[in-house]
């Protein structure tokens, strides 16, 4: 799966301004003087637009994905999300105007989508087998979680030593090499090759969306990233005023992927007696912890552990939120499984996106302790639902639609 690196990361200001800043337009920011704060502020402004602009275009772009993809299988778009992204990251390269940045990362948007929903439906359908299912996908947000660790600090280095276009080309080259790669995959044949099961129908799609557990499974997706996408934005200012230097955040952060990546580990193996929403359940309930003992904290060092637990909670509510979507489907509808991953795909984007605008406008208006503990209460709500799921077997859906349009009863006590 694609390591979801973002391109702009050299191009955001940091927290604070004693620090050297990579900045979109070239060059470094000048450490300290408050001749350069006007600068910096506009092009932090500038950052998070880029930043945003790419979330927006996932948001939309995913849904309609999952239905190119149902129709049309899933090696196609996984070659052209792989071309789309890697055109994207060389331009980054050359361009320096700002509308050209912002047309530029939605295409980047188009690709990260594209190869993320393709991706995702080769998992599902390539494993049929709930618990090998949950398997395949915690070794795939494992390769997720490397990239997020290495990507970051591998472009900050290369932009230090050897200049704005080191970082962008090779990511470019790595990106390209990964296209060779993906054309050597021999993807599955899904099952039912015939043209009316590969055919789009809004009909059933939108039956699919009525059901209360398609949509419960949907809640969850977005709240994985609401959840863990707040304290990436509160965090860094919140330890730079309590005297936390950026290179400790910065240790702290790499830390915690660290850890992450050790417990995906962890969840692939406890996959294999667990259920799915017990995972789901553990990994909000880390969240809980984290988020209340978080504002406790009074150094970087003492925020190393509840930020360990939050990691450790998202490679738990991570790894399970695409087999949770791919099992309900086939279970009540036996259909529309890219269609469906699409959507749940585009509500992490959405999470991630109201997580960090919301609880940072929150941040400002109260205290970061209240819009800590207003996560943690989110997340407790939704881990009872998901202990609820654990006590009330999901049942099969009743009906379901034939290729005339009509519909017949398919119960399990009918069939006996």
């Amino acid at each position: 799966m694609e390591d979801d690196e973002d391109p702009t990361t050299s191009c955001q200001t940091s927290p604070s301004n004693s620090s050297v800043v990579a900045v979109p337009g070239g060059g470094a920011s000048v450490p300290g003087g408050s001749r350069e704060a006007p600068k910096i502020e506009g092009l932090s402004g500038k950052g998070g637009v880029l930043l945003a602009v790419k979330f927006a275009v996932e948001i939309v772009v995913r849904p309609l994905v999952g239905i190119v993809v149902g129709r049309f299988g899933h090696k196609s778009p996984l070659l052209v999300g792989c071309v789309l992204d890697a055109a994207a990251t060389i331009a980054f390269a050359f361009v320096k105007q700002f509308p050209l940045l912002i047309l530029i990362r939605m295409v980047q948007g188009l690709g990260s989508s594209v190869t993320y929903v393709a991706a995702v439906t080769l998992l599902a359908e390539r494993f049929k087998d709930k618990k090998e299912r949950t398997k395949a996908f915690a070794v795939a947000f494992g390769g997720y979680a490397v990239g997020m660790l290495g990507g970051y600090s591998m472009g900050s280095v290369l932009y230090q030593l050897l200049g704005r276009l080191a970082p962008f080309l090779l990511q470019g080259g790595l990106k390209c090499f990964d296209a060779g790669l993906r054309l050597l995959v021999v993807c599955p044949t899904a099952e039912g090759t015939d043209d009316d099961n590969k055919s789009f129908r809004i009909s059933r799609f939108l039956n699919i969306l009525k059901d209360p557990y398609i949509i419960h499974a949907l809640g969850f997706a977005f709240v994985v990233n609401f959840s863990y996408s707040p304290i990436l934005a509160m965090a860094p200012p919140w330890l730079l005023q309590r005297g936390a230097q950026e290179w400790q955040i910065g240790v702290l952060f790499v830390v915690s992927g660290v850890v992450q990546l050790m417990m995906q580990e962890v969840v692939k193996r406890l996959s294999k007696i667990l259920d799915n929403w017990i995972l789901a359940a553990s990994g909000l309930l880390l969240f809980v912890t984290a988020y209340i003992s978080y504002p406790w904290t009074r150094s970087v060092w003492e925020a190393l552990a509840p930020n360990c637990i939050l990691c450790a909670g998202f490679a738990f509510v991570m790894t399970v939120v695409s087999p949770i979507v791919t099992n309900l489907v086939e279970l009540r509808h036996n259909s529309e499984i890219a269609q469906v991953l699409g959507l749940s795909s585009a509500m992490l984007s959405l999470g991630f996106a109201v997580g960090t605008s919301g609880t940072g406008a929150l941040m400002a208006a109260t205290t970061f302790e209240w819009a800590c503990y207003l996560v943690a209460f989110v997340c407790i709500l939704y881990a009872c639902l998901c202990l609820i799921m654990i006590c009330h077997p999901v049942p099969e859906e009743c009906t379901e639609e034939k290729s005339d349009g009509k519909a017949y009863e398919r119960c399990p006590s009918d069939e006996e």
